[in-house]
């Protein structure tokens, strides 16, 4: 659409609906300004009103003037810039021509900006650079008038009393007169005018268009402008709009890949973390179990020390020895045949009591792998004295005593006993009676009561020595090499639903495996049941139930699952419940001596159409030990 339509239409909205002070149909503090600009512009529609709208428009005007600026001059100036920008590119039109142009200067033609100097933000009226912006950049409008920068220009220097800013140094601007001023802002000087015409400045109306109305054939050259030009408009707005869907669909599968990506990273996360915290308890778990066994092998390493030590003081003879190893040929522990065989590198011609306190460190010696040459660095001992030690030929004073005690982690107390009798005529009624102590644990008195009668009060006593030497050597091959004597049992599948047995890796546990897996999974539906009976692989008696039950409803192939479970054995349930939000729960159940049979019911309660998963991990019990020889 051409700038002769626009004027064209602006035209005809004035005279068709003209705007007047007392009508309020212009809003905003800049309605006067923008109504005299219409008038200036369309001067037949101003013809048109009634006298008394004539007077009050006046009126009007007179007053925003006298308020708004210092003076007269500086509205005309105002007036005349805003006039100027409207009959050109307007104010949007404009920041756009000059972005394109001089960016740089962009700022000065703003909307905030123009609104400040063209309007009655400033008393001062309109600023130099604004001024000077839009007298440069309109005058770049097919449709700028070359003496409109001119006739600006001298109202500039009526107002201001200097040269304007876009004026040349060598050229000079002559103010504008009182009449010219009055022409531009005061509406009462257009009343000279007799029919509706243009003002100064303003071009003709175009062929076929006399009178306000528009011929046949000129509306119709226009519609067809306009469609071609809407037409245009839709093509592009379509091109758009296909690549703006283009582009969203690509981000659409962008966003849906990550959040593909970050949900397969959370369960990622969540089974590394689940591992993890299998770990850290298996962990502390070992370290328990390794802290207590180091003190169980402590606690029996001194007492097969303390009764091979008191075995010498019975002063047993070789046959006697020999006659005691023959007993228990049967058995598959050789540990006590080799400590009685010491007798061997002992001298035989050393009292009982120094023998015994040379066997007693030996044992210890031997069963913490401490050597000679060890012992005699940390002893402050030569390696031959301690080899003489060992053999009964020298016994060291107190300090070298307790440093080799020390050193291989034997009791204090016993040690400083044994090397008082080493070192002095001792009363064997206090040795007989601190055997007695010992053999009379309750461990012991076990072994004793099974010994055969024999004649003689010394042999008793010392086959209740060797009994216990094989008992206590029984636990520390038990304590060493935990799978020969089980103490735990998987439970294996007996009837019913059977599930899924898992993969698992038998060496990392304790106990019977078999190469089996303790790990179950069963698959259930919406609404379905299952029942599982279970039984136990070894003879032992069990006395608790342990594993952990679990439930997938974490991962995003089934989140809503819930589960209700059930373990029944020797007339006595335990109960429980799994979904989301509590996705586990360890077992530890005590169980009655012998169940024949652990039965699991589960009852998947939720409708969500997906299959889910109920596990069962480490699915075992663990109870009494049995002992090879009882």
């Amino acid at each position: 659409m051409s700038e002769r339509d626009n004027q064209r239409r602006g035209r005809d909205n004035a005279v068709g609906q003209p705007q007047t002070a007392t009508s309020g149909s212009s809003a905003g503090r800049d309605a006067w300004l923008a109504e005299l600009v219409v008038f200036l512009t369309y001067p037949e529609a101003y013809l048109r009103k009634t006298e008394k709208e004539r007077q009050q428009f006046e009126e009007w005007i007179h007053s925003e003037i006298e308020n708004r600026f210092v003076s007269r001059e500086i509205g005309a100036v105002v007036v005349a810039l805003h006039w100027y920008v409207e009959s050109t590119f307007g104010r949007r039109g404009l920041l756009d021509h000059v972005c394109e142009v001089e960016p740089e200067k962009a700022e000065l033609v703003s909307r905030k900006k123009l609104s400040k100097n063209l309007g009655a933000g400033r008393r001062g009226g309109c600023g130099g650079d604004v001024a000077e912006a839009i007298i440069r950049h309109c005058a770049d409008h097919p449709a700028s008038d070359p003496d409109r920068a001119a006739r600006i220009g001298r109202l500039w220097v009526a107002a201001y009393r200097e040269q304007p800013p876009w004026s040349s140094d060598d050229q000079t601007v002559e103010p504008a007169d009182p009449q010219e001023i009055s022409k531009l802002i005061d509406p009462s000087c257009w009343s000279e005018l007799t029919a509706p015409g243009p003002l100064a400045g303003t071009a003709p109306d175009p062929p076929g268009e006399e009178n306000g109305a528009a011929s046949p054939s000129v509306q119709l050259e226009r519609l067809q402008e306009e469609l071609s030009t809407l037409q245009d408009e839709k093509t592009r707005a379509e091109r758009t709009v296909e690549i703006l869907q283009a582009a969203l669909g690509e981000a659409n599968a962008d966003v849906a890949d990550l959040r593909a990506k970050t949900a397969a990273a959370r369960q990622t996360v969540e089974e590394l973390g689940w591992r993890l915290s299998q770990a850290e308890r298996q962990r502390d778990n070992e370290r328990s179990e390794a802290g207590r066994a180091r003190a169980l092998v402590a606690q029996h390493r001194e007492i097969l020390a303390q009764l091979l030590a008191y075995l010498e003081l019975a002063d047993v003879g070789r046959s006697t020895a020999e006659e005691l190893v023959s007993r228990f040929a049967g058995t598959t522990i050789e540990a006590p045949t080799a400590y009685l065989m010491l007798r061997q590198k002992i001298n035989t011609a050393a009292p009982p009591t120094r023998r015994a306190f040379a066997v007693y460190l030996r044992v210890h010696a031997d069963l913490t792998g401490n050597t000679p040459t060890r012992l005699a660095d940390s002893s402050g001992m030569s390696a031959e004295l301690v080899e003489r030690l060992f053999t009964a030929d020298y016994v060291p004073d107190s300090a070298g005593a307790l440093a080799i005690a020390e050193a291989v982690e034997a009791d204090p107390a016993h040690t400083r006993q044994l090397h008082r009798f080493a070192n002095e005529d001792v009363d064997y009624r206090a040795i007989q009676e601190e055997f007695q102590r010992i053999v009379a644990r309750d461990h012991v008195r076990k072994r004793i009561r099974n010994l055969p009668a024999t004649t003689g009060k010394a042999l008793p006593r010392i086959l209740a020595c060797f009994a216990m030497c094989v008992g206590a050597t029984t636990i520390v091959v038990w304590i060493m090499f935990p799978n020969i004597f089980p103490n735990d049992s998987y439970l294996a599948y007996a009837s019913g639903a059977k599930p899924e047995m898992l993969p698992r890796d038998c060496s990392t546990r304790r106990g019977v495996c078999n190469g089996f897996s303790p790990d179950y999974k069963w698959t259930l539906e919406p609404q379905q049941q299952i029942t599982t009976t279970l039984k136990t692989q070894n003879s032992f008696s069990p006395r608790t139930l342990r594993g952990k039950l679990a439930t997938a409803a974490t991962s995003n192939k089934c989140p809503q699952a819930h589960f209700t479970w059930e373990l029944s054995f020797s007339g006595t349930k335990a109960t429980g419940a799994l979904s989301k939000e509590k996705p586990s729960r360890e077992l530890d159940q005590r169980l009655a001596p012998r169940p024949p049979t652990i039965v699991l019911t589960v009852h998947r309660t939720d409708n969500q159409p997906c299959p889910a998963g109920f596990y069962w991990y480490d699915a075992h019990v663990t109870g009494d030990s049995q002992y090879v020889g009882n």
